[in-house]
This record gives structure tokens, C-alpha cells and sequence, in this order.
């Protein structure tokens, strides 16, 4: 469905799941938003009861961003690095304590982050996981992305390319390498694996952080990267065709073309991923 806040913030988002895993928001101030993001909760692997975990992911990320909404805007002037991932990182250990409170002796989540604040005359991108952030500059779009996860979906897709080479069926083949994701789980939040927001403190300091000299109002788009999927595979749009989408009302019709792309291909044979669908999520804004 599509949500607006006015002609300066406009959000597309839409999910399968009983509860959307995205969630997104921002802080305004006297009305003129001053910060957007994005959250991506990850879907359990292998969780025994489908609805509960799906129900844990989403509870995580929406107290995640109620928490960033308080946070940011407690916090005005906010330092460039420390302060901003000091935000995030109180903003993550109030949502694993609401997620205990909620699900007491269950494994608290995890959640990509994309951010973009203004700071006087910057603007501060924050990434951690694999969420999308593009900001537009004078040189054209430029995407801050955290290198922890550069290529790993394609390195994932290699392996089953691989597999169904060898002779493996495709689904079968699908179900090995999300098997191999699922025994790596384990070392996140560790130095042995990929740093991500969750139950360990020591995560937010690991996020990838970039200042952009814009001292007037500059255009932003954050993104799940469900809602990059039409970008690659689908190929329905160029990035910078879905930016521009997704700062007019064109941004739900690529969606709702994305969901009809998925539907006509669901055992992902013609375009390789690791699910049929996923959790659509963007937001455009002017800050």
C-alpha cells in the first residue's frame, strides 16, 4: 500500500506475510522531515512455527523504529559518527527489550538499518546490512552500501547456479544453499560473521557512515531490498528510474509490477533468488 506524509516524504510498501518484516520511518521537525529510514527484519531459517517467528520479526523491527523516532528527535545537533550510532545503538537495546518483555526467552531478531539525517548542512547516511540508500548528488545518484554484504546474494546465487549444473533440481538446489545460509546464522554479531542490529551492543559501531555536503534540500531514497528487485533480477526499471518513480506516484505501479514479475515466475527458475517474494519497503524524501 502506499503511505504519504506529504509532497516532501512519500513511502511505497506492501508484503505477503501476515505482518510486514519492513518497517520505515522519519523524524520532522515544525513539519520538514529531518531524517528517513528503512528496517528489514530477517526472516527466520528453518523456524518451526512460521506464524510466531513472523510475528517476532515484525515486533523487532517496528520497536526498533519507534525507538530511532525517539531518539533522533530527543537528540537535535546530533555529532556526525558518535552521536548518530549512539542513537542507533539505544534505539536497538530499547526494541530487544521490548521484544523480551513481548517474548520472554525467545532469540531476539535481526534487522537491517538504512538512515539518512540532516545535519546543518550535511546530510549522514548510515547503512548496516543490505538495505539500499541513495542519495543525489551533483555527479548523479550515489549509493552508500555497507561492504560486509557486497556480493553476498550473488555468491549465494553462484553456488546454487552451481549445484544445478552438477544435476541437482532447482528447488532442491534452493534448499541446500539456504541451508548453508541457516548454519552460518550462528556468527553474526561475531567477528567470524556479518555485523547486524539484534541482541549484541557491539553491532551499531560496525555501520558503514558517509556525510554529503547539501546545504539545500537534496533528494534520498531508502530501501529494502525487496524493493530493489526491480532493479535486478526483474530489470523493470534502472535505479535511476526507480528513484525518480518512487519520488512521484509511480513508485507503487513498480511495485505492483514487481509482485506480478514474481507471481509469473514462482519457482525462480527464469530469475534466480532466494525467495518468491520478500518484504517490499522504500522511502523518497526531500530532506
Amino acid at each position: 500500500m502506499p503511505g504519504a506524509t506529504g509532497s516532501r516524504v512519500r513511502a511505497v510498501t506492501t508484503s505477503y506475510k501476515p505482518r510486514t518484516e519492513d518497517a520505515w520511518g522519519l523524524v520532522q521537525h515544525a513539519g520538514v522531515p529531518g531524517a528517513v529510514w528503512v528496517i528489514d527484519g530477517a526472516t527466520p531459517l528453518g523456524v518451526a512455527d512460521r506464524v510466531l517467528g513472523n510475528a517476532q520479526v515484525s515486533h523487532f523491527a517496528w520497536a526498533l523504529s519507534e525507538a530511532l523516532t525517539n531518539h533522533l528527535a530527543a537528540v537535535p545537533g546530533l555529532p556526525v559518527r558518535a552521536g548518530v550510532l549512539s542513537a542507533v545503538e539505544a534505539a536497538r537495546a530499547d526494541a530487544a527489550r521490548s521484544f523480551a518483555a513481548r517474548y520472554s526467552g525467545a532469540t531476539v531478531p535481526t534487522a537491517t538499518l538504512a538512515l539518512v539525517l540532516r545535519h546543518g548542512p550535511h546530510l549522514v547516511a548510515v547503512t548496516l546490512g543490505d538495505s539500499a540508500l541513495w542519495v543525489e548528488t551533483a555527479d548523479g545518484l550515489r549509493a552508500v552500501v555497507d561492504p560486509q554484504y557486497v556480493g553476498n546474494e550473488d555468491r549465494a546465487l553462484s553456488r546454487w547456479r552451481a549445484l544445478v549444473e552438477d544435476g541437482m533440481s532447482t528447488q532442491r538446489a534452493y534448499a541446500e544453499v539456504l541451508a548453508g545460509q541457516a548454519a552460518a546464522r550462528p556468527l553474526r554479531n561475531t567477528p567470524q560473521g556479518l555485523w547486524i542490529l539484534g541482541d549484541s551492543a557491539e553491532a551499531a559501531p560496525h555501520a558503514t557512515v558517509v556525510t554529503f555536503a547539501a546545504a539545500g534540500p537534496t533528494r534520498v531514497v531508502v530501501a529494502t531490498d525487496g524493493m530493489e528487485r526491480v532493479v535486478e533480477p526483474f530489470r523493470l526499471a534502472t535505479r535511476e528510474a526507480l528513484f525518480e518513480a518512487l519520488h512521484t506516484d509511480r513508485g507503487l505501479h513498480l511495485a505492483q509490477g514487481l509482485r506480478r514479475a514474481e507471481a509469473a515466475d514462482p519457482l525462480r527458475t527464469r530469475y534466480p533468488r532466494l525467495t518468491p517474494y520478500d518484504d517490499v519497503t522504500a522511502v523518497a524524501a526531500i530532506l
